[in-house]
């Protein structure tokens, strides 16, 4: 008996493990605590960065949408009652600052094609051209927007009568993997290339609509132009 109690009081004691550990890692701190408050507060700053770059992003993306909101009602009410002109002058501004101030938004985005379609429709088509063109760089080649970004610049240079860029984007859309709007383009190149003289390539468009789009509002049309 005597002797288990001597062993165990030599077991004893001998030093903890774990309470040596914890010894280390308290010697270690306390020699490098500058290290290490600064790597904490570091890490801690990195958080709050973080937190504050997020909350300042929806922060501007529910302005930007306030303003987006704004603008499309301005617009509407304006446009029934006087016209589009007159529309595009009350909200102009309106667009420019929300493009302004507030780029990097989902509805900053949304309100460059609305704002492109706006001055299109007010016949200040070299502002809808700068316009599409912007947000056409936000789109991937197959995304659907895509086409009726394509459109609007075709739209807006045959509206200048600058029917050689127009036939190149009217083109690509009909290029594309995407039907949206494919038929309307077919019929835009048809008229174009008529207007032109091409009667050959003009015949070929409208064949494309007959044969390609059966469901097309063009049909009639383009069957006409065929066999008249």
């Amino acid at each position: 008996m005597d002797k288990i109690s001597l062993s165990r009081k030599k077991e004893l004691e001998q030093p903890d493990e774990v309470q040596v550990f914890l010894n280390k890692v308290l010697q270690y701190v306390m020699h490098h605590k500058t290290q290490l408050i600064s790597a904490f507060g570091f890490l801690l700053f990195a958080v709050f960065v973080v937190y504050g770059l997020s909350s300042y992003a929806a922060s501007n993306e529910n302005k930007a949408s306030v303003l987006f909101d704004n603008a499309k009602q301005k617009y509407a009410t304006t446009v029934e009652a006087s016209g589009a002109v007159d529309a595009y002058s009350s909200v102009e501004m309106d667009y420019i600052r929300l493009l302004k101030e507030y780029p990097s938004t989902s509805a900053s985005k949304f309100a460059q094609i609305q704002f492109a379609n706006i001055s299109y429709d007010a016949g200040k088509f070299d502002k809808a051209i700068d316009l599409y063109q912007t947000a056409i760089k936000e789109f991937d080649a197959d995304h659907p927007f895509r086409n009726l970004l394509l459109s609007g610049l075709a739209y807006s240079y045959a509206g200048k009568k600058d029917y050689e860029p127009a036939v190149k984007y009217f083109t690509e859309l009909v290029s594309g993997t995407s039907n949206v709007l494919k038929d309307d383009a077919l019929f835009n190149l048809g008229l174009i290339y008529e207007k032109q003289g091409k009667k050959e390539k003009s015949t070929e468009a409208f064949k494309k609509i007959v044969e390609d789009h059966a469901n097309s509002i063009f049909i009639n049309i383009a069957t006409e132009k065929l066999t008249g």
